[in-house]
């Protein structure tokens, strides 16, 4: 919200807004056009036009839709998330007293089903959400894992001196994302297996992928990328099929920053 209402004032006026993570001062610079901007979708936040855990509808695709535009237009965007992108809610129901946007239910998934079940009945699904992430949500959605580098040459690495087969501990969970979307251009730079307390496995895939002006989309594809960022005062990380995240880790921090140096919103060091 409060990155909706600097935006919308900053005709002709490009403001920033000046984070902390960590004791590491980030901005996040609001240009008017639209251009190097980036909106970090993470667990417990919400950036317009955004909720911050499943991207939220008011028709069938049209949030979706404009993203995907904003990227072509050269928006960039980090999806510092699991799990992201995935059900399809409508907004625009009225209630008994016939007040709009008050009646929100899931009446389909992105992408569909990948599991399809036939207690589930669906009125209609998205477009496939890995064309948008990068990746899309797994069944099943929830497990554990470590976050393994797969491309360690890539930039997003760079000064962290990880190496092809390293792992950050317990990073991947609670839901994650996986199976890479066709998008051009589109790395995966780290990837791995999950496993569910009750000893089913999924796979989950970090990606980044450039857009058409010099703009980037990163996916974490991790619900847990904020616990390597920061840790508030008194909190304990959490425990959850069979694994949990470490706290804050300086790779993950720095990777966090090389995005946003990519994409001009930090000064290159």
């Amino acid at each position: 919200r409060v990155v909706a209402a600097v935006a919308d004032q900053a005709v002709g006026n490009p403001a920033a807004i000046q984070y902390v993570i960590a004791g590491v001062p980030l901005e996040l610079v609001i240009a008017c056009a639209g251009i190097n901007r980036v909106v970090a979708l993470s667990a417990g936040e919400a950036v317009s036009p955004f909720a911050a855990k499943e991207l939220v509808i008011a028709t069938a695709t049209d949030q979706a839709v404009a993203v995907r535009a904003a990227i072509q237009q050269g928006l960039s965007v980090a999806f510092l998330c699991g799990n992201s992108v995935s059900g399809v809610v409508p907004l625009h129901l009225r209630n008994h007293a016939g007040r709009p946007h008050r009646l929100l239910y899931r009446q389909g998934m992105f992408g569909g089903a990948m599991s399809p079940n036939p207690t589930e009945k669906w009125e209609q699904h998205g477009p496939d959400e890995s064309l948008l992430v990068g990746a899309r949500t797994m069944s099943p959605a929830n497990g554990s894992g470590n976050w393994r580098v797969t491309r360690a040459d890539h930039w997003i690495f760079a000064g962290t001196g990880m190496r092809n087969g390293d792992e950050i501990p317990g990073l991947v969970g609670w839901e994650h994302h996986g199976d890479p979307g066709a998008v051009p251009g589109l790395e995966v730079i780290a990837a791995g297996e999950t496993l569910k307390a009750g000893g089913e496995r999924s796979s989950y895939a970090a990606t980044v992928y450039p857009g058409p002006k010099d703009n980037w989309v990163f996916n974490a594809a991790t619900i847990f990328w904020s616990m390597g960022l920061s840790q508030p005062p008194g909190l304990m990380p959490p425990y959850s099929h069979l694994g949990r995240p470490h706290g804050v880790d300086e790779r993950v921090q720095r990777i966090t920053a090389n995005f946003l140096e990519k994409c001009r919103i930090l000064p290159a060091r």
